[in-house]
């Protein structure tokens, strides 16, 4: 929100919104589109919570979908130009529930 309309909630502490304030942001608003800026300067699309699940299934067990595990299914989206804050923590959870993945590290 902050980012947006450049106010605060009211809920946050004074403390809080100086923190916000000289923090360095890491996201840029381009024409209503939410971007993260990574450590190459390469922006990234910040997808919500539901973009993400369906890119992840379309990517991992859709029809080009290739079962990698965890990390490198993250740095695929990261190669792919897309981002949400906890992509490393969500794929490797989402691998760990994957039927199919499930039953190929049994056979190994």
């Amino acid at each position: 929100m902050y980012l947006q309309t450049s106010t605060f909630q009211f809920v946050l502490t004074k403390d809080d919104r100086r923190h916000i304030w000289h923090q360095p942001q890491p996201y840029h608003i381009i024409e209503d589109t939410l971007y993260h800026v990574g450590v190459e300067s390469i922006l990234r699309w910040c997808l919500a919570l539901e973009e993400a699940e369906r890119v992840f299934n379309d990517s991992h067990s859709g029809a080009c979908g290739s079962h990698m595990f965890g990390y490198a299914t993250a740095k695929k989206f990261l190669r792919a130009s897309y981002f949400w804050p906890s992509i490393f923590k969500e794929c490797i959870l989402a691998i760990h529930k994957c039927h199919e993945c499930q039953i190929y590290q049994h056979k190994m």
